[in-house]
């Protein structure tokens, strides 16, 4: 479509709608240089990994999966500045997503913010639970199959109708502190 544009070839229209049928590819291909960094991350290569969010984050600033991972190579960079915005700007986009909430308390913890702190890493411990308590509950229905599936869809919507967070809240000072 572009090429035909570009050569006068088609009218300028035809490119309406070339952003919507880019957006599901560009999303792959964010999605993988995420997952590329968290190789980096896992093996403590902070400023690859800080280098290859970056790039995900300038052309999707909306990323919140990268945001955090990228706020957390920061933390291990010191950059504690920058780790700090990364997070808040993961937590303004996806509020549930633990890892912000995590590397927010971790900063403030370096800043001697405590009360807020143990505001934000109680809130990364309550969402990591509930996101755990999903997850055992996706793999159980997969075990018991196609017989279970109403029975456990029917149990998993009242769960999450009577939990609108979590349970259990786990103590903070269980948290892993840096």
């Amino acid at each position: 479509k572009l090429a035909l544009v570009l050569r006068c070839a088609a009218d300028d229209w035809l490119l309406d709608s070339y952003e919507t049928e880019r957006r599901p590819h560009v999303k792959a291909m964010a999605d993988a240089s995420v997952g590329m960094a968290k190789v980096f991350l896992a093996r403590s290569r902070w400023t690859e990994a800080a280098e290859t969010l970056s790039q995900v984050v300038q052309r999707d600033p909306r990323h919140a999966r990268a945001l955090a991972d990228l706020s957390e190579a920061y933390v291990e960079l010191w950059k504690i500045g920058a780790a700090k915005d990364a997070a808040d700007r993961a937590v303004a986009v996806d509020p549930r997503l633990p890892t912000g909430h995590e590397v927010q308390g971790r900063c403030m913890l370096v800043a001697n913010q405590l009360d807020e702190a143990e505001r934000a890493l109680q809130e990364a411990l309550d969402l990591a639970q509930g996101e755990s308590s999903r997850r055992r509950s996706v793999e159980a229905a997969e075990r018991e199959g196609p017989q279970a599936a109403p029975k456990r869809a029917e149990y998993t919507a009242a769960w999450a109708r009577r939990n609108a967070r979590t349970l259990a809240r786990v103590p903070l000072s269980r948290a892993r502190v840096y």
